[in-house]
Parts: structure tokens; C-alpha cells; sequence
């Protein structure tokens, strides 16, 4: 069964690729659209800080506080208890 599924994906590969080789502005939107996303997003700040976080320390030991204070360090999130 699994030669019939690969053979199956292999004439709709070939069949999608001819198709977009005959039509030029698929093919020019198939390029061009990642290479824009790839631009844009390399140029948007991904860096996320001072998200609102809620612990519930229900341990209550040093373990837990010294996570916490790791946590904070980071400035990604901003710790209420």
C-alpha cells in the first residue's frame, strides 16, 4: 500500500509542476512570495518582554523562589504572585 501512496504522490508532484512551469505568474508568486516574507519578517522585532505571568508558588522553598528570581532576570516575563 505505501508504494501505491508514494506513486500517487509522485504523478500529482509532476502533474502541479507542470502546470505552474506553464503558468509564469504562479511561478513568479511561488518565488517571490517567500523571499518578500523572508524580508519582512527578518526585519520585525520577535522579541517578546514584560509579559504579564501569574505564578501560584504552592512549594514554597527556596527551589521555587530561585526559579522565580531566574524567571524575572529574564525580562521576558513580568512575575505577579
Amino acid at each position: 500500500m505505501g508504494g501505491r501512496l508514494w506513486d500517487s504522490f509522485i504523478a500529482i508532484f509532476q502533474k502541479e509542476f507542470v502546470h505552474i512551469q506553464r503558468d509564469r505568474a504562479t511561478l513568479v508568486m511561488a518565488l517571490m512570495i517567500p523571499i518578500f516574507q523572508l524580508t519582512l519578517f527578518g526585519f520585525i522585532d520577535q522579541t517578546v518582554s514584560n509579559l504579564p505571568t501569574v505564578v501560584v508558588d504552592q512549594d514554597g522553598t527556596r527551589y521555587a523562589r530561585e526559579l522565580m528570581d531566574k524567571l524575572r532576570a529574564t525580562h521576558t516575563f513580568l512575575i505577579k504572585t
